[in-house]
């Protein structure tokens, strides 16, 4: 059953009409009450993708408060949403949450968390995860530094577009 799941998700993955198609997305979560984490979690990219940030964060909340806040995914997925809203000092908890519970190394998390902890000038925490980020990318400071600049104004970039559209009421 894994192996049909996953191979679903890769197919859904690489299909862009998939991605954008909201429809379908609607009906596959509302026809499957019992879906994976993983659906789940790749149907809020959907949401947010969209730009139906609220509505993204709403199933979020809701799956992982069923979970009992099990499922790092969705964790991770409540931190970007709350990145994307500002709202730095949530995006930073849920980001050490998802740092706590997870032994992979991964470059966006730790890039984000970097980014919600400068942004809410929590500095021991933005130094912690500097020193992770910097690691990770085998860079040295002044070229990290450069990057992660770049990496600012694009995330930026996205909460400007959010706004837009938000008021636009999309």
């Amino acid at each position: 059953i894994f192996v049909i799941i996953l191979s679903s998700a890769i197919t859904l993955k690489s299909s862009s009409y998939l991605k954008n198609s909201m429809t379908f997305w609607d009906r596959v979560v509302s026809e499957n009450k019992e879906n994976s984490i993983y659906v789940i979690s790749y149907y809020i990219d959907v949401l947010m993708n969209n730009n139906r940030i609220k509505q993204a964060f709403d199933y979020a909340n809701h799956y992982a408060k069923e979970s009992n806040y099990e499922h790092i995914e969705l964790l991770y997925q409540i931190g970007k949403i709350y990145l994307l809203n500002e709202d730095y000092e949530n995006a930073s908890k849920y980001f050490d949450i998802v740092y706590s519970r997870n032994s992979k190394k991964q470059l966006e998390l730790y890039l984000l968390s970097y980014l919600a902890n400068v942004r809410a000038n929590n500095k021991e925490k933005s130094n912690f995860y500097y020193n992770l980020a910097l690691k990770a990318t085998n860079l040295t400071p002044e070229e990290f530094e450069e990057q992660f600049v770049i990496y600012g104004r694009n995330f930026d970039k996205a909460i400007e577009e959010t706004k837009l559209q938000t008021a636009a009421g999309n």
